[in-house]
């Protein structure tokens, strides 16, 4: 990471290692409940239509039925892969977007700051 400190008469720049805090996926002895309820970023209902979204572009499910990628900032996308491209997760994000787009989505919540992050 990269700090820039800007004074009177000067400015100095400092690097700093960045420390991990939590490792990159949950512990295996996740609860299920509260993995569902995780999903909430937007509004308490899961089912809203800005939650259901962000789920389309950034849920990937294991083989073991485990959610990842609520807490991460961009979509767990990587250089070769084929995910949101291919079917069932391609026609999930389409038909979610189609519905955002045809029922005013955008204004479904009013709050500034949400509207930034899911832009």
């Amino acid at each position: 990471m990269l700090f820039l400190i800007v004074g009177l008469g000067g400015y100095k720049v400092s690097y700093q290692r960045a420390v991990a805090y939590s490792d990159p996926l949950p512990p295996s002895n996740s609860n299920p409940a509260q993995d569902a309820v995780a999903w909430t970023l937007y509004d308490r209902d899961p089912n809203h239509l800005w939650n259901r979204l962000y789920r389309a572009f950034y849920r990937r499910v294991t083989n073991d039925g485990k959610e990842y990628g609520y807490d991460e900032m961009d979509p767990l996308l990587w250089w070769q892969t084929k995910y949101l491209l291919t079917n069932p997760a391609n026609r999930q994000a389409v038909a979610t977007l189609d519905e955002f787009l045809s029922t005013t989505g955008e204004r479904a919540i009013n709050d500034p700051v949400k509207h930034a992050i899911l832009q």
